[in-house]
């Protein structure tokens, strides 16, 4: 995976969101650690009024807390963040890319999105993986959003045939 937003060579604007991030996590931070809990992120988010979708939110948390100690680091609080404010968590498919986008740059490559299937636990069904090899292949092996939701509304959509011809026979 690439540098993530805290690691990677500072340019004005990641410095920006660092220093955001980072006055945040320090607001809200455990008194006698680095981590935040998901109830001090509900708080951060109300005050940055950013609303997401309940049902995402725990999920989204449980895939970037490492650990699965209930607490975020600051590097995964920071992609946290990132991920909520650009995709709100109201859309899976946005949710998966900016899952992806460890690195902020609002494009994802094929090892960072099989690395997010990796953290799932789950294997890239054949037709999916075909798909984005093929994609991968085609582009600069890197995704923009519209990219990817191209690619999620083919597959979805040869699967819906799929089905529906299946149900006919």
């Amino acid at each position: 995976m690439g540098a993530t937003l805290c690691q990677q060579t500072p340019n004005r604007e990641t410095e920006t969101i660092v220093s955001k991030y980072r006055a945040l996590f320090q607001k809200y931070k455990t008194m006698d650690s680095e981590t935040i809990t998901n109830q001090q992120i509900i708080q951060i988010l109300s005050q940055i009024k950013c609303q997401t979708n309940q049902k995402y939110f725990q999920q989204t948390f449980d895939m970037l807390d490492g650990d699965q100690d209930g607490e975020l680091s600051f590097e995964e609080f920071c992609h946290f963040l990132y991920t909520c404010e650009k995709s709100l968590l109201k859309n899976t498919h946005d949710i998966m890319f900016y899952l992806c986008d460890a690195n902020y740059q609002d494009q994802i490559s094929k090892e960072q999105l099989l690395q997010v299937f990796d953290q799932l636990n789950q294997k890239l069904p054949n037709k999916i993986a075909f798909k984005l090899e093929e994609q991968f292949s085609e582009q600069d092996m890197r995704l923009t959003l519209i990219e990817f939701h191209l690619i999620i509304a083919e597959i979805e959509a040869e699967i819906y045939e799929s089905l529906s011809c299946e149900e006919l026979q």
